[in-house]
């Protein structure tokens, strides 16, 4: 199997670890509405802000000899907050924009350094952000953010991969 540059665990570990180093997150949830409820009922519950990937889809582009993977992906900062206080859900957004938009620097951040996995595959320019407001069967009120990541991929067959393609093309 072919090992790929830029990977669905890659981006949950990437993103979970920034969590883990932010001052201002306490929680992480991947995609998964029933895990965001599960913790969110759990004995001590989500107090805090919490960063939830909600979106992870993807795209080829490129011509004959390249193609470009590129990569849209979307998390939300959101934080329990009560449905009667107003002027606390005002507060939550606010906080949950600036807390997207640190998150949203260190990415740009760490697609600048040589070494890192990131390098020139952040796309700036993708960034877009708005409001979450809680409906009637939760509390969560935040702020979404959407951006892309891109990456050259191999789309050269692993042969190894098929059963057919093993038995007639390799003599090994």
């Amino acid at each position: 199997m072919i090992k790929r540059d830029l990977s669905y665990d890659k981006v949950i570990s990437y993103l979970k670890e920034l969590v883990q180093l932010n001052l201002y997150l306490e929680n992480f949830v991947a995609y998964s509405e029933k895990e965001l409820t599960m913790k969110a009922d759990a004995k001590r519950g989500l107090k805090g802000f919490t960063l939830a990937l909600f979106q992870y889809s993807a795209t080829l582009d490129g011509n004959k000899q390249h193609t470009l993977g590129k990569r849209t992906i979307g998390f939300a900062i959101i934080k329990p907050t009560s449905n009667d206080d107003f002027t606390a859900q005002y507060k939550t957004i606010a906080e949950a924009e600036q807390i997207g938009l640190s998150v949203i620097s260190r990415i740009n951040y760490d697609s600048k350094l040589p070494d890192h996995w990131l390098h020139n595959n952040f796309d700036k320019t993708s960034v877009r952000f708005n409001e979450i407001t809680a409906t009637e069967s939760d509390n969560f009120y935040g702020m979404e953010f959407f951006f892309q990541i891109q990456s050259w991929e191999s789309l050269n067959l692993d042969t190894n991969d098929w059963e057919d393609i093993k038995q007639t093309c390799h003599n090994d």
